[in-house]
């Protein structure tokens, strides 16, 4: 009777945590003020880890009986017998979409390469020493598009993307020098597409044009904010990237013709920056690529016909447990849009792990860096 009893318990805790994780990965969707985050975050895990004290207390005093705990009890026991299988077989059976021609990658341990472990002077660096961490081994991605409408003679046009580049000295310099060569070891693409959270201290930002000065491209380098360039003087963030050589698209468009054909590119900063962009000001004609620092802003995509769209943010969870996936994904989504590729017509979506993080740990989830090649649909 015991031992059922104590196994109930546990399911109820982990049914428990799952909604309490959710609720906090909502919370980071949110243009909330990042030490308000924190306390919250504080207060989410005092929340789920309190649960099995709080249990006993209940038990002590009798009062596990009340409805409205019953009531709770039996909401967690739901999700854990319920919503957590369910949840999960639908992601371990996601095809992967029909315009995914071909994916390949190869994985780079930097760690390696340069004969120590670059972790850098950052105030939480000592999460990169911790055993199998994977934040130094970079997963250098190439996908083969086939996209409806794409004009003819883009047929082949590449597109580098990054994102989640957190500057704050974990890794160090040298890491990112080596990634961004090694993003030139297939040539130049046509354009470079960076989808923002490019610092986490003001003192980084002067790593800023160096290194997007060895970045080169053919037609066009474009880039938007994320969350966290929000709080790291988001004006000299901007004007960085510009005297890089980029154009800082923000919740706006630019247009660039290509091999003949118009391209309309167009970021959204939401829900840091507003107003995103909407249909009224942007031009009809033209192919549409937009950036958009999460991938919560899939439904804005759709709305404007947006062809591909580009995000980040999410890191892929950075934690990835076998089976199951990743527990903590700050979206509104929670776990849905957590990484790869989506498509929800007209719009293909595809979302990156990024390369790096404010919290340099990564477990079954390597840091990414994406090449896109588009194919003409016949």
């Amino acid at each position: 009777m015991v031992a059922s009893n104590l196994l109930l318990a546990f399911f109820a805790w982990v049914g428990h945590a799952t909604i309490w994780l959710v609720c906090l990965n909502f919370l980071y969707s949110q243009p909330i003020h990042r030490r308000l985050l924190r306390l919250l975050k504080a207060a989410d895990a005092v929340v789920v880890f309190s649960f099995p004290l709080l249990l006993l207390l209940l038990a002590r005093v009798d009062a596990i009986g009340h409805p409205a705990i019953r009531t709770y009890l039996v909401a967690c026991w739901v999700v854990t017998f319920v919503a957590i299988p369910s949840a999960t077989a639908l992601r371990l059976c996601r095809r992967p979409p029909k315009a995914l021609l071909q994916k390949k990658s190869v994985v780079v341990d930097y760690a390696k390469e340069l004969g120590y472990r670059p972790i850098g002077q950052w105030k939480n660096a000592g999460w990169a020493k911790l055993p199998r961490n994977e934040v130094f081994q970079v997963e250098f991605v190439e996908i083969e598009l086939a996209l409806p409408g794409l004009p003819a003679s883009w047929d082949g046009l590449t597109i580098l993307h990054l994102t989640d580049l957190h500057f704050c000295g974990t890794p160090e310099l040298v890491f990112f020098e080596r990634v961004f060569d090694h993003c030139l070891s297939d040539g130049r693409p046509d354009i470079v597409a960076v989808t923002g959270d490019f610092v986490d201290t003001d003192e980084h930002h002067e790593w800023i044009v160096p290194l997007f000065r060895r970045l080169e491209w053919r037609e066009v380098g474009v880039a938007i904010l994320g969350n966290h360039d929000y709080w790291q003087q988001r004006d000299a963030v901007r004007e960085h990237l510009r005297e890089a050589g980029l154009i800082v698209v923000g919740n706006g468009w630019c247009e660039r013709e290509i091999r003949g054909q118009r391209l309309i590119i167009i970021g959204n900063e939401s829900p840091w920056f507003t107003p995103a962009p909407e249909a009224p000001e942007i031009p009809r004609d033209g192919f549409r690529l937009a950036l958009s620092h999460t991938p919560d802003n899939i439904q804005w995509a759709r709305r404007l016909g947006i062809r591909l769209l580009l995000c980040g943010h999410t890191h892929g969870g950075q934690i990835r447990l076998p089976i199951f996936g990743p527990l903590f994904v700050p979206s509104r989504y929670s776990r849905r849009y957590d990484a790869g590729l989506f498509d929800y017509s007209p719009t293909l979506m595809y979302v990156a792990r990024g390369l790096s993080g404010r919290d340099p740990i990564r477990f079954r989830c390597r840091p990414e860096v994406t090449r896109f090649r588009l194919r003409r649909t016949h």
